[in-house]
C-alpha cells in the first residue's frame, strides 16, 4: 500500500488536501455566520433594552413633575367641593341669601323655595356638563333697597363661599321718599349641589 501512495503524483495529494481544507473552510463560514448573526441580534437586543433604559430615566424625571400637578390638581377639586358641596339645602342657600342681604342693608320681603320643576321651568335646573351633574337648590326672592344697597348685595353673593347664581330678575321703583329711589327686585336665585360624575 505504501507503494501504490508513492507511486501517486503529488498532485492528488495536494487536491485532496484542497478538498479537506475547503469542507472545513465552509463549515467554518456556516458556523462564523451563525456566530455573527447571534452577535447582530445581541447587539438589537442591547440596544432595546438601553433605549427601555432611557425610557425608564425620563419617566423617573417626570415623577416629581407628577406628583406637584397631582397635587394641584387635589387641592383644584378640594375648592370645587367647597364651592359645589354635596348636601346643599334650601335653608343653607337662604341663611346665606339673607346673611349678605342684612349685610348689604336692603329688605328681603320674601324668600320660599322653589321645587325641582319651578326651578328648571325658571331658567334654574340640573346641569350635566363634562361628565359632572348638579342640581340647584332654587329660591323665588323678593327685596327692597336703594340701587346701590342692591348692587352690592349682588357682589357680595358672587363671592359666597358655595356656588349661587341669579336668574330672571324683574326691577321696579316701589318707592321715592326724600330723593331716595326705592326698588323691588324679584326673581330667583339657586345654590348648585354636586351630584356626581355622570357616564
Amino acid at each position: 500500500m505504501v507503494e501504490k501512495i508513492s507511486n501517486r503524483p503529488a498532485i492528488v495529494f495536494l487536491l485532496i488536501g484542497v478538498a479537506i481544507a475547503a469542507m472545513n473552510f465552509l463549515g467554518d463560514k456556516s458556523q462564523i455566520q451563525t456566530l455573527e448573526d447571534n452577535a447582530a441580534n445581541l447587539v438589537s437586543q442591547i440596544k432595546e433594552k438601553e433605549a427601555n433604559l432611557k425610557k425608564a430615566k425620563n419617566a423617573s424625571l417626570e415623577v416629581p413633575t407628577l406628583k406637584a400637578e397631582i397635587e394641584q390638581l387635589s387641592q383644584v377639586v378640594a375648592k370645587a367641593s367647597e364651592l359645589v358641596p354635596k348636601d346643599l339645602s334650601a335653608r343653607e342657600v337662604i341663611d346665606v341669601v339673607s346673611k349678605e342681604a342684612k349685610f348689604a342693608g336692603i329688605r328681603m320681603t320674601q324668600s320660599r323655595p322653589l321645587d325641582a320643576s319651578r326651578s328648571q321651568s325658571a331658567g334654574v335646573g340640573g346641569a350635566s356638563a363634562q361628565g359632572i351633574a348638579t342640581q340647584d337648590v332654587g329660591l323665588e326672592l323678593e327685596l327692597e333697597g336703594s340701587y346701590s344697597q342692591i348692587t352690592f348685595f349682588f357682589y357680595q353673593i358672587s363671592k359666597s363661599k358655595i356656588v349661587i347664581m341669579a336668574n330672571d330678575f324683574d326691577i321696579s321703583v316701589k318707592e321715592i321718599l326724600d330723593n331716595q329711589v326705592n326698588l323691588k327686585v324679584k326673581g330667583t336665585v339657586a345654590g348648585v349641589k354636586y351630584l356626581g360624575a355622570t357616564q
